[in-house]
C-alpha cells in the first residue's frame, strides 16, 4: 500500500467491503491515523444490530491497536436509514 509509505500521518478510508482488515492495516502501518471503518454498506443495508456489531468490532480494534477514528468508511448514502445512523453514533458514543 502505497498510502503507508508516502509520509502521510493518516489514511481515510479503512474499507472492509474493498478487501481492507483493519487490524492489518493497522500492524502494517503503525505510524498512520486510520480513520472510517464503518461499512457504508452495512450502515445502508444493514440492521441496526448488523451496525452495532460493526461498530464495537471498530471500537475494540481501536482500543487494542490505537491511532483509530471510528465512523463510516465512505459516504453515507441518502438512502441509508436513520436509525442505522443514529446506531452507529450512539454505539461510538456508549462505548468510546
Amino acid at each position: 500500500m502505497l498510502f503507508g509509505q508516502s509520509g502521510v500521518d493518516a489514511h481515510y478510508e479503512v474499507d472492509t467491503r474493498a478487501g481492507m482488515e483493519l487490524r492489518k492495516v493497522r500492524d502494517a502501518f503503525p505510524h498512520l491515523t486510520l480513520f472510517g471503518v464503518i461499512s457504508s454498506h452495512t450502515l445502508d443495508t444493514g440492521t441496526k444490530e448488523d451496525v452495532e456489531k460493526e461498530v464495537l468490532s471498530c471500537i475494540e480494534a481501536a482500543k487494542e491497536k490505537g491511532s483509530i477514528v471510528v465512523g463510516c468508511s465512505n459516504i453515507i448514502a441518502s438512502t441509508t436509514p436513520i436509525e442505522n445512523v443514529k446506531a452507529m453514533v450512539e454505539t461510538i458514543r456508549k462505548y468510546r
